[in-house]
C-alpha cells in the first residue's frame, strides 16, 4: 500500500495511500505470474468493510472508473452551468452513469445551492434491471431511507463538507444506470468494473448491514481489523532532539505491523499557548514517520499528514487512523506486512525537540507473508511517501507517479492559498488518474477517471469528523482526507 503527499491549490502537501506498489521488474526479466488469489476483484460489497485484514491484497480483476460533470474542454465549467452533467436524457430524466457488465458503485457525490440538493429531485439507481434506490436525493442523503442508507455511509451538507454523498457499496452483475429528475449540476459516480460476474450478488437494499455501520460508527476508537494471532505490543520512550532520530520498533519476520501509537505531551491544540501551538505545527510538518520493510523505505511521511491532520493538533476519527488532542495521542491501524524484517522510526526534522513521549507498536509473526509478498504474490507492502510543491496555473499537479503493481488507498493533503480574502477558490479542479500497463513497449492508459476535487473540498466553516472523509480549516489553509478503500483503485505497470 502506499501513501504519497504533495501540494495542491496554491501550495499543497499530500499523502496518498496505496497498497503495495512494488518496484517494476527489470526489463530483461519476465513478468512474474500473479497468484490466482489476486485474479479476482477482491472483496465485493459489504465484504470490503467486513474484511479490513485483506487490505494488502492486490486484486487484479477490477478497474476503477468514474462519471462526472467535469468540463470536457479542459476549462473550469465543471458543473456551474450543468453543460456536461447529463450523459443523455431519457423519458425526461438525466442519465449520469450507465454501464453494462459486472461491477460495483462505490461513491456518489453531488453539490449545488450551498449543499441543498433538493432541486435535483429524485435519484434512481437501477442495478440488473431493478430499482434499488428511488427517492428524493435530499431524503437519501438525510438518511430518511433508513439503514444501510444512514450516516456515515450517507451524509448531507451539514454532516459532510458542503457536498452530499452516498458511500454504500452497490454491486451489480450485468448492468447499472443512475438517473436524476433534474440536471444535478456538480456530481460524480465512481464505480468498479469487474472482469466477470463470478461471485457477484446484486446489491440488496433491504440488508441493513448493521455490523458494518457499527464498525464505522466506532471509527477512530479501535483497530477495525481482527486481532492477529501471536500479536504483541512493544513500547518505548520517545525523546528526540531537533534533527534526531528514534527507533520505535524493530522486528524480524515474516510478519505484519498492525498498529502504531504515539503519545506526545508537548503537542498543543489550536487555542492553547500560541508559542506551543506554533511549535506543534513545526513538529507536524518537520517530523516524519519512517518505516523500512525488508530493507526498503516504504513509509516516509510527515507526522501531521500521516495521521490526517497537517494543520495542527485537531481531532481525527477515521477507520485506520485517529488523533485525540485531549490525550495528545496519534494512532494508525494500517496493515504493514514484511517478509524478513521491519523497523519503525520517528525522525525529527523540525527545530523543536520532542520530550517525554512514548510509542506503542503492535506486530505479529505470520509465515504466509514470506510467500504473499514475494514477486508475483497476491499482497503488497504498505507505502506512504510525501513531498511538497507549489502548483502551476493551468498545469496538472502530480500527486503520485509510481511503477509496479499496487492499489491506491487514499490521500491526505494540506493546502494553503495565496488569495488575500482567504476564499478557498483554489479547491475546484479536475482529478485524473491513469494506469498504464507496460509489456515490451508502452501503450495507452487502460484506465482513466476524471472528476472533481470539489467532491470533498467544498468546505463549510466547521470541523467534520466521520470515517469516510474529513477535512478541517485552519487559518489560511485546509486539510483533507480522502480514503478510497472500498473503491480499490488499481495500478499495474509491470
Amino acid at each position: 500500500m502506499s501513501f504519497t503527499r504533495r501540494t495542491v491549490g496554491s501550495a499543497v502537501a499530500v499523502l496518498l495511500a496505496v497498497t503495495a506498489l512494488v518496484p517494476a521488474a527489470a526489463h530483461a526479466a519476465p513478468a512474474p505470474t500473479v497468484s490466482p488469489h489476486a485474479a479476482g476483484p477482491g472483496p465485493v460489497g459489504w465484504d470490503t468493510y467486513r474484511h479490513p485484514e485483506r487490505l494488502a491484497e492486490l486484486a487484479d480483476g477490477s478497474r476503477t472508473r468514474q462519471y462526472s460533470s467535469f468540463d470536457r474542454t479542459g476549462g473550469n465549467d465543471d458543473g456551474f452551468g450543468g453543460a456536461y452533467s447529463c450523459l443523455r436524457t431519457t423519458g425526461g430524466r438525466c442519465v449520469i452513469a450507465e454501464r453494462t457488465g459486472a461491477g460495483e458503485i462505490d461513491s456518489i457525490w453531488f453539490t449545488r445551492d450551498g449543499g441543498d440538493v433538493s432541486a435535483t429531485g429524485t435519484i434512481t439507481v437501477t442495478l440488473d434491471g431493478h430499482d434499488v434506490v428511488h427517492a428524493p436525493l435530499q431524503d437519501l442523503v438525510d438518511g430518511k431511507l433508513g439503514a444501510p442508507f444512514v450516516y456515515p455511509l450517507v451524509a448531507n451538507a451539514d454532516q459532510s463538507s458542503g457536498g452530499v454523498y452516498v458511500k454504500v457499496p452497490m454491486p451489480f452483475a450485468h448492468s447499472m444506470v443512475v438517473t436524476t429528475d433534474a440536471n444535478p449540476v456538480f456530481y460524480h459516480v465512481t464505480y468498479r468494473q469487474f472482469a466477470d460476474a463470478t461471485g457477484v450478488r446484486t446489491f440488496d437494499p433491504t440488508d441493513p448491514a448493521t455490523d458494518v455501520l457499527d464498525v464505522l460508527k466506532r471509527a477512530g476508537t479501535a483497530d477495525p481489523k481482527p486481532a492477529q494471532p501471536g500479536a504483541t505490543t512493544g513500547t518505548t520512550a520517545v525523546d528526540v532532539p531537533a534533527g534526531g532520530r528514534a527507533t520505535l520498533a524493530s522486528r524480524t519476520g515474516p510478519g505484519a505491523v498492525s498498529a502504531l501509537s504515539l503519545t506526545l505531551p508537548d503537542l498543543t491544540a489550536p487555542g492553547g499557548d500560541p508559542a506551543a501551538v506554533a511549535a506543534t505545527d513545526r513538529i507536524f510538518a518537520g517530523a516524519r514517520i519512517q518505516v523500512t520493510a525488508d530493507g526498503q523505505r516504504t513509509v516516509d511521511a510527515p507526522l501531521g499528514e500521516f495521521f490526517g491532520t497537517g494543520l495542527g493538533l485537531y481531532p481525527v476519527r477515521s477507520l485506520y487512523f485517529a488523533v485525540d488532542p485531549a490525550s495528545h495521542t496519534l494512532t494508525a491501524w494500517w496493515l504493514m506486512p514484511y517478509r524478513r524484517s521491519v523497523e519503525v522510526a520517528l525522525v525529527n526534522g523540525s527545530d523543536t525537540a520532542i520530550h517525554a513521549g512514548h510509542a506503542a507498536v503492535t506486530a505479529a509473526p505470520a509465515a504466509h507473508w514470506a510467500a504473499d509478498l514475494a514477486p508475483g504474490g497476491p499482497d503488497g507492502y504498505f507505502r506512504a511517501t510525501a513531498d511538497r510543491a507549489a502548483t502551476v496555473d493551468g498545469a496538472d499537479h502530480t500527486f503520485l507517479a509510481a511503477d509496479g503493481r499496487g492499489r491506491l488507498l487514499g490521500v491526505s493533503h494540506t493546502m494553503t492559498g495565496r488569495i488575500p480574502s482567504g476564499e478557498p477558490a483554489r479547491l475546484p479542479g479536475g482529478r485524473r488518474a491513469a494506469v498504464r500497463r507496460r509489456q515490451r513497449q508502452p501503450r495507452h492508459a487502460r484506465h482513466r477517471h476524471r472528476g472533481l476535487l470539489r467532491e470533498w473540498l467544498v468546505l463549510q466553516p466547521r470541523h467534520v469528523h466521520e470515517p469516510v472523509q474529513r477535512q478541517h480549516g485552519a487559518r489560511d489553509g485546509h486539510g483533507g482526507l480522502r480514503r478510497r478503500l472500498h473503491e480499490r483503485v488499481p495500478a499495474d505497470a509491470r
